[in-house]
């Protein structure tokens, strides 16, 4: 079995034309394609996203201050929704300034 590599910037914003959400890349497919996990609790597979429909970013807090920018809600709405998704995160989210 492959080793598995560890993923460089694997936080990013998925987009559909406007960005949609804020993901973690769990693998990379080949050149050009990367699988997504929407949350941590997610219980089905990761989503597969085209490597240009995405914006990568090294923390979880430059993916939700990027995305703030684009979204209809408030940065402490979002931080609340991300720390749902991903709770593991919670310390890092809640400390993200508007």
């Amino acid at each position: 079995m492959p080793k598995k590599r560890k993923i460089r910037n694997p936080w990013c914003i998925y987009r559909h034309g406007t960005p949609t959400g804020v993901g973690k890349i769990v693998e990379i497919n080949g050149k050009t394609s990367v699988s997504i996990l929407y949350s941590e609790g997610q219980h089905y597979s990761p989503d597969c996203w085209d490597i240009r429909s995405i914006q990568r970013f090294a923390t979880i807090t430059a993916a939700i201050k990027k995305f703030g920018k684009y979204s209809g809600c408030t940065m402490e709405e979002l931080k609340s929704v991300m720390m749902l998704y991903f709770p593991s995160k919670a310390k890092e989210i809640v400390k993200i300034k508007e």
